[in-house]
């Protein structure tokens, strides 16, 4: 049996190219949790290619996180479509699922479960991980303990929309503000509960770079502006209306 060092095994791993033209990588070294995998990562990714988004059976649009139609009644589905539309029809069945670690491939489940109308609590319980970077939970009941988890356990997601998330708190906040430190973007709208309190705890983000603040009947002009002044300078975007208690004038 042969033996080798760790050093040894990452020095071949990062050495092994493909013969293709482009001579890319063959495998990459992954860090979770202080555990390292080597995952093979040429001709196995799940994200699309720019030769397959140039077919008709594929809908680019504006937004990269939904560049994909799940509507194929008018052309040949994909495999991988094939493959999304399964795990959605039957999510309900399973009772846990292995770390996911491909952030495209968790997205584009996300993406279909909401789609299919069912991305709920249960569903997201077991697809929460450090693989998710973007959470578009809009609309959806979500329980304070599901938002608790996501702090919890995503601490990569990237952007966050929480619209008429009325179970978002001042103490959910807090997690997120300590414990998602990715966050760039989020839309808070008509998010009852969250106070100043709440708000500034969202300042702690270090990469925020936009946030919406729509219909928060409970934020101040003075938690508005101890939030600007708090705020990561990568701050870029403040959309705020709608907070009956903060004027226009002081937003201009």
């Amino acid at each position: 049996m042969c033996r080798f060092s760790i050093a040894e095994i990452e020095s071949c791993v990062a050495s092994s190219v493909s013969t293709r033209f482009d001579h890319s990588k063959r495998f990459q070294i992954i860090d979770v949790d202080g555990v390292k995998y080597i995952r093979a990562c040429y001709g196995h990714t799940f994200a699309l290619s720019d030769f397959q988004l140039g077919f008709p059976a594929v809908r680019v649009c504006q937004q990269p996180a939904a560049a994909v139609s799940f509507d194929t009644a008018d052309q040949v589905p994909r495999l991988s479509m094939l493959c999304l539309a399964s795990i959605s029809s039957n999510f309900a069945r399973f009772d846990s699922l292995p770390e996911l670690h491909d952030a495209h491939l968790v997205d584009m489940i996300l993406e279909r479960l909401r789609h299919d109308k069912r991305l709920n609590n249960s569903s997201l319980r077991l697809l929460m991980g450090p693989a998710v970077e973007r959470l578009d939970l809009g609309g959806l009941f979500i329980s304070d303990a599901t938002l608790s988890r996501i702090a919890r356990q995503c601490r990569n997601v990237r952007s966050l929309s929480l619209v008429d998330c009325t179970a978002l708190s001042d103490s959910v906040a807090a997690q997120l503000g300590r414990r998602c430190k990715a966050l760039r973007s989020v839309q808070l709208d008509n998010c009852k509960y969250l106070t100043d309190a709440g708000l500034g705890a969202l300042a702690q983000l270090p990469h925020l770079e936009s946030i919406a603040l729509l219909s928060l009947p409970a934020i101040t002009e003075k938690g508005v502006s101890q939030f600007v002044e708090r705020c990561s300078p990568t701050l870029r975007q403040l959309e705020c209306a709608g907070c009956g208690r903060v004027s226009a004038r002081m937003l201009q």
